[in-house]
């Protein structure tokens, strides 16, 4: 949505996303609160600004290399050899039969979870199973010794809550209240 666009009201969204009115009057106040959208007294809500871009989307940097630079941390939780999901072998255009090597590592700020990250990478490019210290200074680096540096990548970003039972496994996850839950980055 455009900075400035009107947004629709309650009335028009509960029956569509089907919410009630009070649920949506409270999100769109937290929406509100974190400077997402402004209410004009008597005319609607809008959204906001567009989010500032800190760096050309022309120059690729990992994500590592972004939280870093905001004083983040990662810790690697995982990493295990395993078949791809359904979706993968198109996108990282894996023949029949190939494995993936997942990399999980939660990255924190200020010792809170911040973002939650699954690399999966063809298990061809790395041989033999990386450790938590090959990753210390970032996959991208580890990659390149390896002679095949990504020169792009793809992300999807969700901001999600972890399921259950994964959480006793990341550390300083399980005191992670519901409005503080770390966005989940698959590359």
């Amino acid at each position: 949505m455009p900075p400035g666009a009107r947004l629709p009201s309650e009335a028009d969204l509960g029956p569509r996303l089907g919410v009630s009115r009070a649920t949506l009057r409270e999100a769109m106040k937290l929406l509100e609160q974190d400077g997402l959208i402004h209410t004009g007294h008597g005319s609607g809500r809008y959204a906001a600004a567009a989010l500032r871009v800190e760096r050309p989307i022309t120059t690729y940097e990992s994500i590592r290399q972004m939280l870093s630079r905001q004083g983040s941390r990662a810790q690697v939780l995982e990493i295990r050899r395993e078949l791809p999901s359904a979706e993968m072998p198109k996108v990282l255009a894996l023949s029949s039969g190939m494995e993936v090597i997942r990399i999980a590592r939660l990255y924190r700020h200020d010792d809170k979870p911040l973002v939650f990250c699954i690399d999966s990478v063809p298990a061809s490019l790395l041989p033999g199973l990386p450790t938590a210290e090959d990753l210390v200074a970032s996959l991208n680096d580890l990659l390149d010794r390896h002679g095949c540096r990504p020169l792009m990548s793809t992300a999807n970003v969700a901001v999600t809550m972890l399921p259950r039972g994964s959480r006793p496994t990341l550390p300083a996850a399980r005191s992670a209240s519901r409005s503080s839950a770390p966005a989940r980055s698959t590359t």
